[in-house]
């Protein structure tokens, strides 16, 4: 990625974590689930040619095997709710 890639990355994990903490679905998550999902989602959105790849890194990193599909989903359409 570069430098923008990174910066826009960190704005968009950032905006979406901020507004999951207020969001009482999502409170049951463990901290690490809802970074991946999160990290997830948002490289999905800046680099889909390299989301996989990013998300399998992540998930090794902290030792997660799977996200649940559910979590990745409300976040998702939070984030959507919310851009709107």
């Amino acid at each position: 990625m570069t430098r923008t890639l990174h910066y826009e990355f960190l704005r968009r994990c950032e905006w979406i974590r901020l507004s999951v903490i207020n969001d009482l679905r999502f409170q049951g998550f463990l901290p690490s689930v809802m970074v991946a999902a999160v990290m997830s989602i948002v490289s999905q959105e800046i680099e889909p040619n390299n989301a996989l790849d990013y998300r399998n890194q992540l998930m090794n990193i902290l030792n997660i095997s799977e996200v649940p599909k559910g979590l990745e989903m409300g976040i998702r359409t939070m984030s959507r709710e919310r851009k709107q």
